[in-house]
């Protein structure tokens, strides 16, 4: 049996080997597509898992990109309504500006006028938008040139600026002004003006008014003056004449402030009755009247007369206006007078 083959013709042994050749390679060929078909099918297994995965993250892209354009929706939402609101602000502000009953210019760093309202024009007899062809140089007056200097380095070390300048119209003619600057941001500086010039005029009489009455008070025999008790007891000369230091020996702008030192001077024995007729001009309204004595530092003992007629004033403050005369010569002849008239008695 081991040689069984050897009795087969040559033909039969060959195709004997054929098939059994033909069987192993159906049976590898057989393996091959069992092994491939496995291969493909965890292929596509792993495909399928891919392509879950993509489109469980393609889900999750689009709907963090959903919500992210939400978002930005939104923000640009915010945003456009910001934008309004700053656009409104600003119309709102330039309104503000424009309607403004004062002067209002701005001047870049180089010191050139960029912005004006109507007021500013109106002050400087400009047309609307003719101020901006102008510099700061051009619209005052020659004399302020060091001023206008200072109040520039005002400006630059802490951003603020006051002071009284006599500023140029269109035409030439000048105005007294109060000009009040800020410095804004970028180097650009805010001013307001506001036309004193009849202030000024008022003010300037009154100080001729003033000067012609204090050399009339100075040249009368007596001192008018002025004495104020606020509520809190405070005493104080609102108009202090210069004439009050020849009688009490103080400085009259130390009495503007506090007056209590009047009240040192006056010898002890006669507060009292000052004191009696003050408060008895308060209660009646009434004129007040005392004689009394002063310890004055440089001249000794002096004897006074103040006469003066009380005012309330709103706040509870009492005001006494009058006039303190020294009657230290008429004092002494009257003392001369009693001393003779007792020598007379005596000698009667």
């Amino acid at each position: 049996p081991l040689y069984s083959f050897s009795i087969l013709s040559n033909d039969a042994a060959i195709g004997l080997l054929l098939y059994f050749a033909t069987s192993i390679c159906i049976a590898a060929l057989a393996g091959s597509m069992h092994n491939a078909r496995r291969q493909a099918e965890r292929a596509a297994s792993a495909l399928r898992q891919r392509t879950t995965n993509l489109d469980h993250t393609n889900e999750l892209l689009e709907t963090r990109v959903l919500e992210r354009t939400r978002e930005l929706t939104r923000i640009n939402a915010r945003l456009l309504q910001s934008q309004d609101q700053r656009q409104a602000s600003e119309a709102r502000f330039r309104s503000y500006v424009e309607s403004a009953p004062i002067g209002i210019l701005v001047a870049d760093a180089q010191r050139r006028l960029i912005e004006g309202n109507r007021a500013a024009a109106k002050l400087f007899r400009y047309r609307s938008g003719e101020l901006e062809s102008l510099t700061v140089a051009d619209i005052h007056a020659p004399e302020n040139h060091s001023t206008v200097e200072q109040a520039f380095r005002s400006l630059e070390e802490t951003g603020y600026s006051d002071g009284i300048f006599r500023l140029v119209r269109r035409d030439g003619t000048t105005f007294w002004a109060s000009l009040r600057a800020t410095a804004l941001p970028g180097g650009d500086t805010m001013a307001f003006i506001r036309d004193i010039s009849e202030e000024k005029r008022i003010a300037d009489e009154l100080r001729i008014e003033r000067d012609w009455f204090a050399k009339v008070v100075s040249a009368v025999p007596v001192v008018i003056c002025s004495f104020r008790l606020r509520p809190d007891g405070r005493w104080s000369s609102p108009f202090p004449n210069p004439g009050l230091e020849g009688i009490f020996g103080v400085a009259p702008e130390v009495l503007e402030d506090d007056a209590a030192v009047v009240f040192e001077r006056i010898h002890h024995d006669d507060l009292g009755r000052l004191e009696a007729t003050r408060l008895e001009s308060v209660r009646d309204m009434s004129p007040w009247h005392c004689e009394y004595r002063i310890n004055h530092p440089t001249r000794g003992e002096i004897w006074v007369e103040g006469h003066s007629v009380p005012t309330r004033e709103p706040d509870g403050s009492m005001l006494w206006h009058g006039y303190i005369a020294d009657i230290t010569p008429r004092k002494r002849i009257e003392d001369a007078l009693r001393t003779s008239e007792t020598r007379l008695r005596l000698l009667v």
